[in-house]
């Protein structure tokens, strides 16, 4: 069986030299793809999906070039491997480089070097092979799906790896994070049950935001009788429950700071002290955590403890939102057809393509369980047979449907429009027939744009500049859909 060749994207001014790069790349098994102009592939001309790009940045001016921007926007939306080389690019400043790297290139090299020619073989290797064992990996797919975690987009082959490769670590702890209803509890019991040395030990889930401020320390530590009032009993406390097994920490972002410090002791030293006893006991338990919160701005603003965080995230783990993987949404689709098909009086139905793609096109805050619960009360409400089709999706799932597209045809012709015409030129109809809620979010959106690009990128000085927290800027980045410069970081479903 002939293995299908990797496309690879190989732009370079040299002509010279990027011959010779498209040679090392069919040799090692891809197929390159040679452009010497940067316009076919930014503007979108190039109809080949690469899976890596091997780009020249001679004549760019570094990150802040709008060419390099576009496509590397490109690339990440293909979710290929971008290598950034050059003359003399080991020369550039350290903050140069660093704008290379946030743009979404993975290695620089300098191609002035003798070095040059054996690095990018090696890591043109690595490429090609890590893309390879993704389109080979029906066996991890299987695997994941029986452990409950459906899907087989890039990003979430990526993931299931990490899963597999996280497992065997069962001394180490593990951060798992993502929006509200990505699955995070699901892909917590898959690394329980993958970890052999665990596996068979106590799982011990807690959730931190449900826990009581006034008994947390000695529900999650423990308490000797009469270390307090109400203390009848010896109670050994959630972490010693665990001795052997794992303590799965759920919405650690929401832990009382006073218990993050306790709980850190027991992450470095591997014992713990129970509420009114004066020796430690030593502990054998694997700590996973999940949340809902972005961390690293939690400690920027003080709600959550740097050390504890850095501790943590040895091992994490980032479960991507729906929208960010929508070709998983029709394996998801008949994945929980499947899974409630006896909640239907005629078993599983068929799905019609239009189910399919309103669901694709609208918009799911709550990503995977809010899907599920979806087609569960759409199973679970019919009483006829036939395929499943729009007049069973819900009345608010239709409008969104209806909505999103209104928008995405009311921005196509404003990006039709002439760019220097003035913002007075919008007709006066439009305008007028604008709702004000949509007038005051197009404000908010316009404002936080404004303020990431002054701060260039920076969130913590953008927040100075607009006057709110670090973390509220965080959540009107993804609220905006904005890639943290100002920008949009991907197209609306």
């Amino acid at each position: 069986m002939t293995c299908m060749r990797v496309p690879v994207l190989v732009t370079d001014s040299d002509a010279k030299r990027r011959a010779g790069l498209a040679q090392t790349v069919n040799a090692l098994g891809g197929q390159a793809i040679e452009r010497s102009s940067w316009a076919d592939v930014y503007n979108g001309a190039d109809s080949c999906r690469f899976e890596l790009a091997i780009v020249d940045v001679a004549n760019t001016a570094g990150a802040s070039d709008e060419a390099l921007a576009a496509l590397a926007r490109s690339l990440r939306r293909s979710e290929a491997t971008l290598i950034c080389h050059c003359a003399g690019l080991a020369a550039w400043p350290i903050s140069a480089r660093c704008e290379l790297l946030l743009l979404g290139a993975s290695l620089l090299l300098d191609n002035s070097r003798p070095s040059f020619a054996k690095e990018l073989q090696e890591e043109v290797s690595r490429c090609l092979q890590r893309r390879r064992r993704l389109s080979s990996n029906d066996a991890l797919l299987e695997s994941m799906r029986g452990l409950g975690i459906v899907g087989e987009s890039a990003t979430m082959l990526r993931m299931f790896q990490l899963i597999a490769r996280f497992a065997p670590l069962s001394d180490l702890p593990v951060l798992v994070t993502g929006e509200t209803g990505t699955g995070k509890e699901v892909v917590i019991n898959a690394i329980r049950r993958l970890d052999t040395k665990r596996a068979e030990r106590p799982f011990v889930p807690l959730n931190c935001a449900a826990l009581p401020k006034s008994i947390a320390e000695a529900e999650l530590f423990g308490h000797r009788r009469g270390a307090f009032s109400g203390a009848d009993s010896h109670r050994l406390g959630l972490v010693r429950a665990a001795d052997g097994g794992t303590l799965f920490l759920d919405e650690i972002g929401d832990l009382d700071l006073d218990l993050q410090a306790k709980l850190l002791r027991v992450l470095q030293e591997r014992c713990v002290l129970s509420v009114g006893e004066d020796r430690e006991v030593p502990v054998d338990v694997r700590i996973m955590a999940a949340t809902h919160r972005d961390l690293k701005a939690e400690t920027i603003d003080g709600r959550f403890r740097e050390d504890l965080f850095y501790r943590l995230a040895v091992l994490p783990l980032h479960i991507p939102p729906l929208r960010q993987r929508a070709g998983d949404i029709p394996l998801l689709v008949e994945h929980f057809s499947n899974k409630y098909a006896d909640l239907h009086p005629g078993g599983r139905p068929s799905i019609a393509p239009e189910f399919i793609e309103a669901l694709s096109t609208a918009n799911l805050p709550g990503n995977v369980r809010q899907l599920e619960n979806l087609i569960r009360s759409v199973l679970a409400r019919r009483d006829h047979d036939g395929s499943l089709g729009l007049g069973d999706l819900p009345r608010e799932i239709l409008a969104d449907v209806v909505q999103r597209q209104q928008t995405d045809a009311m921005s196509a012709a404003d990006d039709a429009a002439p760019p220097s015409a003035p913002p007075s030129s919008v007709p006066s109809s439009r305008r007028a027939g604008q709702k004000l809620a949509d007038a005051l979010l197009a404000c908010e959106r316009a404002t936080v744009e404004s303020a990431l690009l002054v701060a260039k990128g920076n969130q913590v000085n953008a927040a100075r500049l607009l006057g709110i927290s670090t973390r509220s800027v965080y959540t009107k980045i993804r609220k905006h859909r904005l890639d943290g410069r100002g920008r949009a970081s991907y197209s609306a479903p």
